[in-house]
């Protein structure tokens, strides 16, 4: 769902006309949460998944600390 609802907000008009950081920090969240759908598809290692959501976190973080509620 993470996921669908980046690509979404990249679909967005308004997302065209933000600074090319905040679009780049969106397409990092998206491969993110990319990522971590793959890896919940092929191991249940724990360890594998928690260092896959852990990069998920650090990008809205990055993103949110510059551009939340703008």
């Amino acid at each position: 769902m993470l996921l669908e609802q980046l690509r979404e907000v990249a679909r967005m008009a308004d997302t065209a006309k933000q600074p090319e950081d905040y679009r780049a920090k969106l397409g990092e969240a998206e491969r993110s949460a990319d990522a971590l759908r793959a890896a919940l598809r092929r191991t249940t290692d724990d360890a594998v998944v928690d260092a896959v959501f852990k990069q998920v976190s650090q990008s809205c973080t990055a993103c949110h600390k510059t551009y939340r509620n703008q």
